[in-house]
């Protein structure tokens, strides 16, 4: 299966050390999804992926690098472990305080898979799974970075404008329409 990534929206949070620490959007599609005996659905799908990426905010577009020992760090797949699935982006992030607001699902087995990674997704909301299997499948996962400014060239020869680094997931959303910024 083929999937588009594309940031949809870019936040400065905190500037540490000569880099930012910023919100991230990306998209991607669900793989088919099978239901369990109990009703829930299950789907496997790319979450995120590694190499250089077009984020788009008020200064225009930037190409990103999301480097394979970033996006495939113990610390940035461990953050997806059990990370809540939504339905749309919540606002604001999701935490213990407002999960049971948004979470309609969790992320399972966070894995590298070529440039991708690879994770299960259990859906518990019958109204989204209705939304899914109705034709509801593009996704955009949620996360925080810190984005270092410097620019460069990725070993395969592919400049970038600065690189993310501390990657670490919030959730993944399910989405009418993967935003384009």
């Amino acid at each position: 299966m083929q999937l588009s990534w594309q940031v949809v929206r870019l936040a400065v949070d905190v500037p540490s050390k000569g880099a930012k620490q910023v919100v991230r959007f990306d998209r991607g599609s669900l793989r088919s999804p099978t239901r369990t005996s109990d009703g829930r659905l299950r789907v496997d799908a790319h979450i995120a992926r590694s190499g250089v990426q077009f984020y788009k905010d008020s200064e225009g577009t930037r190409r990103e690098y999301r480097p394979p020992e970033e996006v495939f760090a113990p610390e940035a797949l461990d953050s997806a472990e059990l990370s809540p699935f939504t339905d749309e982006h919540p606002e604001p992030e999701v935490t213990t305080a407002n999960a049971t607001q948004f979470a309609v699902g969790a992320i399972s087995g966070p894995r590298r898979d070529g440039d991708f990674v690879a994770a299960s997704i259990g859906v518990f909301d019958a109204k989204v799974i209705k939304k899914i299997e109705s034709g509801k499948v593009e996704l955009s996962c949620g996360y925080r970075c810190d984005y270092d400014p410097t620019p460069g060239v990725t070993p395969s020869g592919e400049a970038y404008d600065g690189i993310q680094r501390n990657i670490r997931i919030n959730h993944l959303s399910v989405v009418k329409s993967a935003r384009a910024g």
